[in-house]
């Protein structure tokens, strides 16, 4: 028994080692370690031991590689005893199942309304034309199955290994696209969404859409990919070029109708800007303030007194003046005093969680509704009833004073109220220098249509 049980531990393909635990030193291994190490001369070390027990450590379930075969490690604490099993094989038929994951695509061409619209029908054959070669250039690239559903929205089909391609190319695609486009004095961008996993097609489908809809409202020109599970984090590839203005009047008027029925719906409404809010922040707070009182219903800009810049405490004391704003703008602490179950939470200037005034306060409310000016990120609000996001705007002030002009019972505004709103465009724009489009300064035109005062927005920003 003892001859055969010496011959199985001299032949079994599986390495074992035995080593001191303290100094980590081999003090036996059967002959397969010599066959792992290609039977070299050299003595197995113990900076080698240490390699193996750390790296099972680190990464439970994974594989260790020597040279270029891979071998499953488990550790024995008690007898000291390392096993390396070969699992070569097993290795590359999971690596060959992961590559294996369906991977669906959804891309638009950004702008290609306002693009086509003015265009005679020969010179919109033109810019199809760069569309569909520059993209049927990807598919053959890469070996995707593509497929045209409109002029300016497509869906490619592949699986995780090519994917793995577009992602080691850093999604060439956008680059080669905008590139291409500028040479033809078309301005036309792509957005992609794409996601992959395992069998529930319907909902890989759905994130992947959920992931273009997520590119286009971070202004356009950028890829996002997610897998498909609850617990992926998402990746961007792209997202550098200046975001293009959109034609959203349309929407703006949407926006402004929807939100008056949200507001309708919940008993009270509280606005919060992010942590040490700056002026843009405040003047969207107020003008937010106004939107809600025009709809018939108590609204509350929230501070918290110690996160307060110079300009923005002058510009809170100068509300205070006044007896109505006294009662609506309210510190943190009251603010968590004052709120019900059916309280309507407005985020104003930022759209990430982690940025917001106070965390706990947002937690406690079941409706929000986000309205900002910079790119979404992963940190959004899972359950916003509405989102205003638009990256091309100069400021949260202007998108806040745009819903405001489109109220149903639009009335005046006081002059402190408009001051402020404009002193942040002011402040986010560096006075009309930066980020500006026409909508900037036709919403400053509003604002001093309702009496905004140049001295007064002189000495809140001094």
């Amino acid at each position: 028994a003892e001859n055969s049980l010496n011959a199985t531990l001299d032949n079994m393909p599986i390495g074992v080692i035995r080593y001191n635990k303290e100094t980590y030193e081999p003090e036996w291994f059967n002959p397969f370690i010599d066959l792992i190490y290609h039977g070299d001369d050299r003595v197995l070390d113990k900076e080698e031991v240490k390699a193996i027990i750390q790296k099972y450590h680190e990464e439970r379930n994974q594989f260790f590689t020597i040279e270029k075969k891979k071998y499953f490690i488990t550790l024995d604490d008690e007898k000291n005893l390392i096993y390396l099993a070969d699992a070569t094989s097993e290795a590359n038929s999971r690596e060959s199942l992961q590559e294996s994951r369906a991977v669906i695509g959804s891309i638009s061409v950004d702008n290609y309304d306002d693009v086509t619209d003015l265009i005679a029908d020969s010179e919109r054959t033109k810019v199809n034309s760069l569309i569909a070669s520059n993209l049927e250039s990807f598919a053959s690239k890469y070996g995707v199955y593509l497929r045209r559903v409109s002029s300016s929205r497509y869906y490619f089909f592949c699986d995780y290994g090519i994917l793995n391609r577009m992602i080691e190319d850093k999604f060439s695609l956008l680059k080669d696209f905008r590139k291409n486009s500028a040479e033809s004095k078309i301005p036309l961008t792509l957005s992609v969404g794409v996601s992959y996993g395992w069998n529930d097609f319907p909902s890989i489908g759905k994130t992947s859409l959920n992931n273009l809809e997520l590119a286009l409202v971070r202004g356009g020109d950028q890829a996002v990919l997610r897998e498909n599970t609850p617990q992926a984090k998402t990746i961007y590839f792209g997202g550098n070029s200046e975001s293009r203005t959109q034609k959203s009047r349309t929407r703006a008027r949407a926006i402004s109708t929807a939100l008056q029925t949200i507001i309708s719906e919940s008993e009270d409404v509280f606005i919060v800007g992010h942590r040490f809010p700056d002026m843009d922040a405040l003047g969207a707070a107020i003008t937010m303030k106004n939107f809600v009182n025009m709809s018939g219903k108590e609204a509350y800009v929230v501070y918290d007194p110690e996160q307060l810049m110079p300009e923005v405490s002058r510009a809170i004391d100068l509300v205070n003046e006044t007896e109505e704003g006294f009662a609506h703008i309210i510190k943190l602490e009251t603010a968590f005093d004052m709120k019900t179950e059916n309280s309507l939470l407005i985020m104003v200037d930022h759209s990430k969680t982690t940025q917001t005034l106070s965390l706990d306060f947002y937690k406690s409310f079941s409706k929000v509704v986000v309205i900002d000016h910079h790119r979404r990120d992963d940190d959004f609000p899972e359950h916003a009833l509405l989102s205003y996001i638009e990256s091309s705007a100069s400021s949260a002030s202007e998108l806040a004073v745009e819903l405001l002009q489109f109220h149903e019972y639009n009335s005046k505004m006081t002059v402190t109220d408009a001051s402020i709103a404009l002193a942040g465009i002011e402040l986010d724009t560096k006075h009309f220098t930066k980020a500006t489009t026409s909508r900037t300064f036709e919403v400053a035109a509003y604002l001093r249509s309702q009496g905004a005062d140049n001295n007064l927005i002189k000495g809140i920003l001094a």
